[in-house]
């Protein structure tokens, strides 16, 4: 089955290296107990396989926060820029609107502020 088929995968969790080291690192792992093989070509195959146009990306369980919030607003950042270039490489495949509260918005330039005094 082709992309051709045109559907939207709403929930599609996205697994980049950094956060797959950074929660194992921090002895945290997925429910299942490893995290998959995970590359943006990989997931377009996937995609393509299933017959997926488009794939509305989401980062993979267990989160960003493993007990230090500075290092989560840097990690979260980090997989944020990942999904951004992915997004940008192609724009007809992979979506990743951010949507947050103003309150989220002000955290996150807090978070951004935290870290540049870093």
């Amino acid at each position: 089955m082709s992309a051709a088929a045109g559907r939207i995968d709403v929930h599609f969790h996205i697994i980049p290296a950094l956060y797959s080291e950074a929660a194992l690192a921090a002895g945290k792992s997925p429910a299942r107990g490893t995290f998959p093989a995970f590359s943006p070509e990989l997931a377009l195959q996937l995609m393509d396989d299933n017959g997926i146009a488009t794939a509305i990306t989401s980062l993979s369980q267990p989160g960003v926060h493993f007990g230090d919030g500075l290092n989560a607003c840097e990690l979260a950042r980090r997989c944020n820029d990942f999904a951004a270039d992915m997004n940008a490489r192609w724009p007809q495949r992979f979506r990743s609107e951010e949507h947050t509260s103003e309150l989220q918005s002000h955290l996150n330039l807090v978070c951004r502020l935290l870290l540049e005094k870093k």
